[in-house]
């Protein structure tokens, strides 16, 4: 691969899809609209509330452990852990039932979250080959997938469950 310069259009498009596909990974922090000090949701299901709360353990978790740099070896160092969260946290929420005006939109966020793992593995592949191409795949890949999750999470009433952080 060519050496690319810090001021180089080309090095610093790269730091952004690495910073992004870190971001992705829940290397990253976020915001959210449920009042942390007490928890409460305005959601009236008591599944949605239930998911945010293992939701809201997993965003804690993911983003306890912040990115040292926006290097390939951290995106290694990382996704695997991450992908094992997420793949705890998308088995407790698959034991849940929701009602069944909830389902069809349930079904699709458990698949996000579940793809979601999988691509976290995936990006560990990656990184350890070295694969920057599909790296950048992956970050744009993922960043689709966090933009339909946002979408369902928010119609199904979700706050931490439609984070990906």
């Amino acid at each position: 691969m060519e050496r690319m310069r810090v001021g180089d259009g080309r090095a610093q498009s790269w730091l952004a899809v690495i910073a992004t596909v870190l971001v992705l990974s829940g290397c990253g922090g976020g915001g959210t609209a449920f009042t942390e000090a007490s928890g409460e949701t305005t959601s009236t299901s008591p599944v949605i509330v239930r998911a945010d709360a293992i939701c809201r353990r997993l965003n804690a978790e993911l983003a306890a452990e912040p990115p040292k740099s926006v290097s390939t070896q951290e995106i290694e160092r990382l996704s695997p852990r991450n992908a094992a969260l997420e793949q705890g946290a998308v088995a407790r929420l698959a034991k849940l039932h929701p009602p069944a005006a909830l389902e069809g939109e349930w079904l699709r966020v458990l698949a996000y979250r579940h793809r979601l793992a999988e691509a976290l593995v995936e990006l560990a592949q990656a990184a350890k080959a070295g694969d920057e191409a599909s790296i950048h795949k992956l970050g744009e890949s993922k960043e689709r997938l966090r933009k339909e999750l946002l979408e369902v999470g928010r119609r199904v009433g979700f706050t931490y469950c439609q984070e990906v952080v």
